[in-house]
């Protein structure tokens, strides 16, 4: 709090008027940060997907989700890590009610999109594991070994478990 004040040249007694403490504060900054991720990112992001192969649009929307999920770490790790699932990241960008909606509407066209003859029992499973499976193994990997999302090869093993949940072989 003392830092904050002296950066923004307000007391600190005036700081506690307007946050009780340094968790309402940074629940404020990344309120703020995923907004302005649903708003601004989310719409450059569909438009540079158009038209892409499907593993170059995975690698881009992948590639987006680190992103993000660093954002946030580096911004307050354990308030990251402790908030995840409240935060509902990439559930900003539309009216959902639920990470189900979220998923259906999505997701689902998404695949829909790119494998339009796809089962539609296959297709809601591969989009519930695109949708859910790849931001929980990058939660994941922040949690256990940080240092590892931010380099390439992470992101490379992300895209072939995002192709893989396309890829179906019958079950025998």
């Amino acid at each position: 709090m003392h830092r904050l004040s002296e950066v923004s040249g307000v007391a600190v007694g005036s700081i506690y008027q307007y946050f009780p403490n340094m968790e309402a504060i940074v629940t404020l900054a990344f309120d703020h940060i995923l907004d302005e991720e649903a708003i601004v990112h989310v719409a450059a992001l569909r438009e540079r997907i158009a038209g892409l192969a499907l593993d170059a649009a995975l690698r881009e929307i992948l590639d987006n989700m680190v992103r993000m999920e660093l954002r946030l770490y580096r911004l307050h790790r354990e308030f990251h890590l402790k908030y995840h699932p409240d935060l509902k990241v990439g559930m900003r960008t539309g009216p959902y009610e639920n990470t189900r909606q979220y998923v259906d509407e999505a997701w689902s066209a998404f695949v829909t999109m790119y494998l339009p003859s796809l089962d539609p029992l296959r297709r809601d499973m591969a989009a519930y594991m695109l949708g859910i499976g790849m931001r929980a193994t990058i939660r994941a990997t922040l949690e256990d070994a940080p240092e590892r999302v931010a380099e390439p090869a992470f992101r490379d093993c992300l895209l072939a478990m995002a192709l893989g949940a396309l890829e179906f072989r019958s079950s025998s």
